[in-house]
């Protein structure tokens, strides 16, 4: 919102200065005394193109209204007016659950940035694809791919969680946003290291049970809230919590881990904010996890007619106050 000016007989959007110290400054914000009570007449904000736009009124409580741009596919983020910070969410995409009593995928890393500084001009956004399903006997999920503005607040892609049976290099989670869950252990292998989440995004993943027997149920992926959860036996390990954002005006939770997958019918829940359950019994498939939440995938069971969960895409949200 400008000051109107008549220039040459067309009014057009000015831009108040004032003088301060010998140098010109643009005024951000103006206020006027009415009947006692300071109101604002002037505010500079700030102006962008780019996503899905909406306006959201009383935005959180605040009384001010705020534009919201989200985006769920790659695109471009154009900022005309850069006069006020910016808040700025990007999650990564979930990685996939891996396969043969396979660990739960990591959620996707989350960032959640109240002030953040962008600079006038175009920037490519970049919106992580969740990890893509497995069947293959014994292979360990996909990781999520990264999500950005520009080259900044990148967010990294969830883990893909461990497979189980598998060699001494498959079976661990992947490290990630959140890390993967470690898929079971076959003959008590205590080598099982679960996937390791990135500080400030994500937490890491749960290793795999075991009790000395084979075919013993896997860990669950880290979330953005938790980690992701071991409990041991033939149970599957539930996924880690995700994180609740009010960047659109509401809470919303991202980034949850996806479940291990369980000898029994005790699988692995999928954490909140997206996550996918693990396989419910050895022959299950893995449930994915959901698209514009960055939530990790359910690890799948035994039989390779079934796929492990892919991981949910990420999302990138970008809000400013209008008024």
């Amino acid at each position: 919102m400008g000051i109107p000016v008549d220039v040459n007989g067309s009014w057009k959007d000015g831009k108040p200065y004032v003088k301060v110290g010998g140098s010109w400054k643009e005024v951000q914000y103006a206020y006027a005394n009415v009947n006692g009570s300071w109101k604002q007449v002037f505010a500079n904000f700030n102006k962008a193109t780019g996503g899905s736009v909406k306006d959201v009124a009383n935005y959180n409580g605040s009384g001010e209204t705020w534009r919201v741009h989200t985006f769920t596919s790659n695109g471009t983020f154009t900022v005309e007016t850069a006069a006020q910070p910016f808040r700025v969410l990007t999650v990564g995409g979930g990685g996939s659950g891996g396969t043969y009593q396979g660990g739960g995928g990591g959620a996707g890393g989350m960032l959640d940035i109240t002030s953040a500084s962008i600079v006038a001009g175009s920037h490519s956004v970049k919106v992580g694809g969740g990890g893509a399903a497995k069947n293959a006997t014994a292979v360990q999920g996909a990781n999520g791919g990264n999500s950005s503005v520009g080259s900044q607040f990148v967010a990294y892609g969830g883990g893909g969680g461990g497979a189980g049976n598998g060699s001494s290099s498959t079976y661990r989670g992947k490290n990630g946003g959140s890390g993967g869950g470690g898929g079971s252990i076959a003959g008590g292998n205590s080598d099982n290291n679960a996937g390791k989440g990135t500080s400030g995004q994500g937490h890491n993943g749960a290793v795999g049970g075991s009790d000395g027997r084979t075919w013993r149920a896997a860990g669950g992926g880290g979330g953005a809230g938790s980690a992701g959860q071991n409990k041991g036996g033939e149970a599957g390990g539930n996924g880690g919590s995700g994180r609740a954002s009010n960047i659109t005006g509401s809470n919303v939770t991202y980034a949850g881990g996806g479940g291990g997958a369980a000898s029994n019918s005790d699988y692995g829940k999928g954490g909140s904010g997206g996550g996918g359950n693990g396989a419910n019994g050895n022959s299950g498939a893995g449930s994915p996890g959901t698209n514009g939440l960055g939530g990790g995938g359910g690890g799948r069971g035994t039989s390779a007619a079934n796929y492990s969960g892919r991981g949910g895409s990420g999302v990138v949200i970008v809000a400013y106050q209008i008024g």
